[in-house]
């Protein structure tokens, strides 16, 4: 099997009994778009795929810097940093190059955990521009410029980076990155 094929949990279980893996990459985001990671031992990573795992939520308080903010409600010292449930995305298996048959899945924060989970933020966007047309997800209402379309291409293209560029070592270009602006012939069908 294929990482790109991999769809469900028994998929994931599949093919890291196929490639006699013993430990597995697992990355969530933080709230400043970067991949944070950890190795997972094979028999962890199968029951988080069934029940989920704790990471510790330090990383939804804190900024690229690794410098923790202190104006979070969410998380910090009051809450001492606990770990915080998230659940393995199966459909997010790709190939880990120069490691062998790794492969590595992304993981989204759960439970009280979600609100502020980045991956969250971009399915509560998707579920806003479903039905919309492309004018409507076009459309500015703030005095930033962002648009919905903006969003998803803005959340989309950080997890693009993190998970190409560093992770899977593909080339990156600065004329790779739109951020909010989103060229007029990057249509918003197949979204």
């Amino acid at each position: 099997m294929q990482p790109e094929n991999v769809r469900t949990a028994a998929d994931a279980r599949r093919i890291v009994e196929e490639r006699k893996l013993d430990h597995i990459k697992v990355g969530v985001f933080d709230n400043d778009g970067v991949m944070r990671g950890k190795y997972m031992g094979r028999d962890k990573f199968f029951s988080a795929l069934e029940k989920g795992f704790g990471f510790c939520d330090v990383v939804l308080g804190w900024d690229s810097n690794d410098q923790l903010y202190d104006n979070v409600k969410y998380t910090g010292w009051h809450t001492a940093y606990p770990d915080a449930p998230v659940r393995v995305l199966p459909d997010t298996c790709r190939a880990v190059p120069f490691e062998g048959d790794m492969v590595m899945f992304l993981g989204e924060f759960a439970e009280a955990a979600e609100a502020v989970c980045p991956r969250a933020a971009l399915r509560r966007v998707l579920k806003k521009a479903d039905g919309l047309s492309d004018e409507q997800v076009r459309h500015v209402m703030v005095d930033s410029g962002t648009s919905i379309l903006g969003l998803v291409q803005h959340l989309a293209e950080a997890e693009r980076y993190w998970f190409g560029h560093h992770v899977a070592g593909t080339a990156w270009s600065a004329d790779d990155e739109y951020g909010m602006d989103v060229p007029a012939d990057r249509g918003a069908t197949g979204r």
